[in-house]
């Protein structure tokens, strides 16, 4: 009896390990990890454009004169926000990971530049229409760095190639002042895209040379890659901006 009694003590030890163990390895499998995406939303960030417009006689026709061209721009973007990465979630740029939970500081800056083909509408001395169909190129540096101790820095830089399409109604209150609604949509080839608006006051000092200020608003969604976090940034504030007009 007290060899039966002590092996049944054994059996009874090595089946409570053994299932400890597989309730151990179990629980490991099943838990689920959750890859975020990394969402910036920033409502005071400064933009500043730059473009130039080429409008040959050759292009000119009509007694309105209506006036095709070419458009080349560049605009610069910068925004900053928190985000909060729950428990068996995680941030991940570049193959370097943040996990959860703690609280990431985000920052993006894009670098946008396009070339397309522009077309002058007037309507009478005070409203003219301007849509532009065109090629562009955007440079995106994403950023996270988590708030826990020892928590590294992750940076993911994409450039992306993509079409791009805008429409500009404006109003001329005479040839020195007017405003103007600047809507425009684009995508690259792999399925990102952004979408911005943009109003502006328009200041005319000379001919050629137009100064605008206003306040835009941008949405971009970048999907880097299938093994990084995408990005959601939605960037609204002020806009400075500059063009010359070469008729």
């Amino acid at each position: 009896m007290p060899f039966a009694t002590q092996s049944l003590a054994r059996f009874r030890l090595v089946l409570a390990g053994a299932t400890a163990v597989v309730v151990a390895l179990t629980a490991g499998c099943t838990t689920h990890r959750t890859l975020e995406e990394v969402q910036l939303k920033d409502d005071g960030a400064a933009s500043y454009t730059g473009a130039v417009y080429i409008r040959p006689e050759s292009l000119a026709y009509g007694r309105r004169g209506h006036r095709g061209g070419f458009e080349a721009a560049y605009e610069r973007y910068r925004g900053e926000d928190t985000q909060e990465v729950d428990r068996n979630h995680y941030l991940l740029l570049d193959n370097v990971e943040i996990s959860g939970p703690q609280t990431a500081t985000t920052r993006v800056k894009i670098d946008h530049g396009h070339i397309g083909f522009n077309h002058l509408l007037k309507f009478g001395r005070f409203y003219e229409f301007e849509p532009m169909l065109g090629l562009s190129f955007d440079r995106m540096t994403m950023t996270a760095q988590g708030s826990a101790p020892g928590s590294p820095l992750l940076t993911e830089v994409v450039e992306r190639w993509g079409a791009l399409v805008a429409v500009t109604p404006r109003f001329n209150l005479n040839k020195y002042v007017g405003i103007e609604a600047r809507i425009s949509a684009g995508t690259d080839f792999k399925r990102s895209g952004v979408f911005g608006t943009n109003f502006s006051m328009l200041l005319r000092p000379v001919s050629g040379l137009t100064l605008k200020a206003g306040y835009y608003s941008r949405s971009q969604e970048i999907e880097p890659s299938r093994y990084a976090s995408d990005l959601d940034a939605g960037l609204q504030g002020f806009n400075g901006g500059i063009t010359f007009d070469f008729r």
